[in-house]
């Protein structure tokens, strides 16, 4: 039995589609997306969906340009725990309508310009107090507000052994701070954006508490000090160095 329902909508009062069955009839849907689709459509649409008995549904869904896609949900209030499911999109005739298939359920959505619609059984939009909860907005390409975990220092991946906490940094826009964690210790600091990807770390601070994994702590402080800019590919961060030498790389983790 799969872990995951579809967004997990279907514990909410107006019970959208979900786990709806492919029909039998002749399929009226697209295999790639028609030139009438919005232009790009592919990225990551977020949103926080009513739920019966939690806080929230936390909710991603990645498109992709490949055609495939990637949903996470999250309960709020109801722990950490993050479910998972990918498949296929199958499009309308005018790219506007989608089908998210994934074994023998779907789910039909709508898109728009930078949103994602959520519609019903009846693959109508939501109406009422709810409607605008059934709307999953485009993330824009930016390094901030983001939850990146540490993967790589200086081109080898991070040490298989037990930390207090995984590595990771979260830029925040207010105040051009930073805050993270080097697997044992908290990081904290500044950092500025220049044009061309421009990136400087200052004023690194951290607790002080000893720690097995203390040379990764050290390389990662050394990282973000000689970082001259940064690279996005996809869901991985690279920091670089003036001479594109990689000091570090990290992994976009969605609902953190």
């Amino acid at each position: 039995m799969k872990k995951l329902l579809l967004f997990a909508l279907s514990l909410i009062v107006l019970n959208p589609i979900f786990a709806q069955k492919k029909k039998d009839k002749k399929n009226p849907w697209l295999s790639v997306a028609p030139a009438t689709a919005v232009k790009d459509w592919e990225g990551v649409y977020m949103g926080v969906v009513p739920c019966a008995d939690c806080e929230g549904i936390q909710t991603m869904i990645k498109l992709n340009k490949d055609n495939s896609y990637t949903i996470q949900t999250k309960y709020l209030g109801k722990g950490t725990e993050i479910f998972e499911d990918k498949g296929k999109i199958s499009w309308d005739k005018n790219g506007f309508l989608l089908l998210l298939l994934s074994g023998d359920d779907s789910s039909l959505v709508k898109l728009s310009l930078n949103e994602l619609t959520l519609l019903d059984k009846e693959g109508k939009p939501v109406v009422g107090q709810y409607a605008s909860y059934c709307i999953l907005k485009k993330e824009k390409l930016l390094i901030t507000e983001k939850y990146w975990k540490l993967i790589e220092l200086n081109g080898k991946p991070l040490p298989s052994i037990k930390r207090e906490k995984e590595p990771f940094l979260v830029l925040k826009d207010k105040g051009k701070n930073f805050g993270g964690h080097g697997g044992c210790n908290t990081l904290l600091g500044k950092y500025e954006l220049g044009e061309r990807n421009k990136i400087a770390f200052s004023d690194l601070v951290t607790t002080m508490m000893a720690c097995e994994d203390s040379d990764t702590e050290l390389a990662l402080r050394d990282a973000l000090e000689s970082t001259d800019h940064y690279v996005i590919d996809g869901d991985f961060l690279k920091l670089e160095d003036a001479r594109n030498k990689v000091n570090a790389k990290f992994l976009r983790v969605y609902l953190k």
